[in-house]
């Protein structure tokens, strides 16, 4: 390799080599998944509970390379769990949700797969060596996908519904779709602060292209996060300023409570304007039946409030409750569509907790350490789940960047990633453990 002046130069050992692989290929599949696209929307609950066995096989085969690189990087490892110990601890309550599952098999299967994302995601973090690293491996596969689904919307049929006219491109649904949109909106525009004058005319383009698929998507929840995202973009700028000045967070305790006392003012003195506004987003009241699906849900809650069903342990095609609950949502629902309400039915009060303070162990690092990029993604994955249910889902995009985004975090915090940026680095491989 010829030496590049000013640029320095990074030896990657044969541990790092693979996690960065392993890493590369996860995201890949995550992406494009692991079966055709196109597919019929589902309409028959036979069709739920059917397995895909390449994807038992790839991601089994990824957690075993991955978990050998974490094995490689124990010492880096044991730094990071000293610092973070509210993912272990949600992960180990739901190992101990599978002993009163009514499906403990099916609960133990999408346990791992929660696990080989946690796993290959911080193998990753564990052997790169800054937090923007994470750019230039997934920029690639972003772009691809990106074009793709272009592509596939402009000629594909099966890209689009014929009957709302709404886009889905390669994921199976318009909600997918939005999603997947929205984080790479996210990723082009933390990528655009760093590019170089050729990519970063490159990154405003795909960028400005996942911003057209994201409104053609018709994803509302989608859509509506992205604007609440850019409006929190904005404050934290304008925060920035004011700290740039000696005043720390002035601009986000003003607008804060304002924000909220401005909620509240409408709410309760001017119920009907909320009424309005979900019409003019093409939702109702009831968020399209959600509301009345979230009654169902949480008459499950009060079964089991303190310990909960057991990790994903609901919404399995054999369970006799949610027989009868098809019965009534004959657009057979597979999630409550909202996070937190799964999260409670299946790891009660106790995981509910945990989660929570894991969120808001993220926000103090991020208040009192400083940023690390990443938190834009965690932010919108977490408004998402007030109408989605991404959060330790197997494989599910948001899902893994709110896993991604939150390891990011604890990495820095724990002093194994540096906060600044770094010269230049290109790598080589050595292949030395």
């Amino acid at each position: 390799m010829i030496p590049v002046p000013g640029r320095s130069y990074e030896k990657v050992t044969f541990r790092s080599f693979v996690a960065r692989t392993s890493f590369v290929i996860y995201m890949f599949f995550v992406f494009f998944g692991t079966s055709m696209p196109f597919r019929d929307k589902i309409d028959d609950i036979s069709d739920v509970g059917s397995s895909n066995p390449v994807n038992q096989i790839v991601f089994s085969l990824l957690f075993m390379t991955s978990f050998l690189a974490i094995l490689a990087s124990r010492d880096e490892l044991k730094k990071l769990l000293k610092k973070e110990k509210f993912l272990p601890a949600f992960i180990l309550w739901c190992l101990l949700s599978i002993a009163w599952s009514d499906f403990k098999w099916v609960s133990f299967k999408r346990l791992f797969q929660v696990s080989t994302t946690i796993s290959i995601c911080a193998a990753f973090l564990l052997n790169i060596k800054r937090p923007r690293d994470i750019l230039h491996y997934l920029r690639p596969i972003l772009y691809l996908y990106l074009s793709l689904s272009m592509a596939s919307v402009l000629l594909i049929s099966g890209a689009m519904d014929v009957s709302s006219g709404s886009w889905r491109g390669l994921a199976t649904s318009k909600n997918h779709f939005g999603q997947a949109c929205l984080i790479g909106i996210i990723f082009l525009f933390s990528s655009i602060r760093y590019a170089v004058p050729k990519r970063f005319w490159l990154d405003t383009m795909m960028m400005i292209l996942a911003l057209i698929m994201l409104f053609g998507s018709q994803s509302m929840t989608a859509m509506v996060t992205f604007m609440v995202i850019v409006l929190l973009a904005v404050v934290l700028r304008i925060d920035g300023h004011f700290k740039s000045h000696g005043f720390a967070n002035l601009f986000l305790i003003f607008i804060a409570p304002i924000t909220v006392l401005g909620f509240l003012y409408i709410h309760l003195l001017h119920p009907g304007l909320i009424s309005n506004i979900f019409e003019c987003l093409g939702k109702d009241p009831t968020f399209t039946g959600r509301t009345d699906l979230w009654n169902v849900i949480l008459a499950e809650v009060e079964k089991h409030p303190v310990i909960g069903a057991g990790f994903q342990g609901f919404w399995v095609i054999n369970n006799p409750e949610l027989i009868k609950l098809y019965e009534r949502f004959v657009w057979i629902p597979l999630q409550a569509h909202m996070g937190y309400l799964d999260l409670l039915n299946e790891t009660g009060m106790i995981g509910l907790s945990i989660f929570v303070f894991m969120v808001l162990n993220y926000f103090r690092i991020y208040f009192t350490q400083g940023s690390s990029w990443t938190q834009y993604f965690l932010v919108a994955v977490l408004i998402l789940n007030l109408q989605e249910s991404t959060l330790f889902r197997p494989n599910i995009i948001t899902g893994v960047f709110f896993i991604l985004a939150y390891l990011t975090m604890q990495t820095v915090a724990a002093g194994l990633m540096p906060r600044g940026s770094n010269p230049i680095i290109t790598t080589k491989v050595n292949l030395k453990v």
